[in-house]
């Protein structure tokens, strides 16, 4: 069952979806090394609707399942202890116009976190940068370190966790790249407003934003 909507956050208009079955990865974008060469941090996005295939493609490239028999994801993971969950907040998607939901890999398929319009609440914790309000969706990193120190020390476990969604963010960057959209990395938020938002457990943390969108 979702958590109830965080204090100040607008309700929903109606209800939103539970589970969202996301489409099956259609790998049709273009060759890795125009990717790369072409990779740029874009800020500015068109009031277009972020198809629900193309975020699809994009969290299966994030940390979708590329070994079914062994659990292996598509961005390397000390130990494989996975210890970054990803999120999404709809701003302009396809489909989906309420809530906030987390991305499981396992089923590739989005579920309902929390009930609610997040889109005032998320820009305003993000210190007011237009951008995250007005991308298609806004990918939230939140990092459970403890996981990795459960398998090794607690000392590295912070630095496995922030390399992951290093990993993480620069597939999201290469698979928006090579499908034509917008994608922008934002480390410039308050991750106590952010975590109160997501109503976060102790030792759970936003450390990263990543923007997805069509571009302007």
């Amino acid at each position: 069952m979702p958590l109830a909507a965080a204090a100040g956050v607008e309700a929903c208009g109606t209800e939103p979806p539970a589970v969202v079955e996301l489409p099956e990865p259609a790998f049709r974008g273009a060759p890795l090394e125009e990717v790369i060469a072409a990779r740029r941090t874009v800020r500015y996005y068109s009031p277009e609707p972020l198809g629900l295939q193309d975020l699809s493609q994009i969290l299966w490239s994030a940390q979708g399942i590329t070994d079914p028999d062994r659990g292996m994801r598509a961005a390397p993971s000390a130990g494989g202890t996975y210890p970054v969950d990803l999120y999404v907040q709809p701003n302009n998607v396809f489909g989906l116009e309420c809530g906030v939901y987390r991305y499981e890999p396992v089923g590739h398929r989005l579920v309902l976190y929390r009930a609610g319009r997040f889109r005032d609440a998320i820009h305003e914790a993000a210190l007011g940068q237009r951008w995250v309000y007005t991308a298609g969706a806004v990918i939230l990193f939140v990092a459970t370190p403890a996981r990795v120190a459960e398998k090794y020390d607690e000392a590295s476990a912070l630095k496995s966790t922030l390399l992951e969604a290093g990993h993480i963010s620069q597939n999201i960057y290469l698979q928006a790249t090579s499908l034509g959209l917008g994608v922008g990395a934002i480390g410039g938020f308050s991750a106590e407003a952010m975590g109160r938002l997501l109503g976060l457990g102790e030792g759970q943390k936003v450390v990263y934003l990543n923007l997805v969108g069509n571009r302007r």
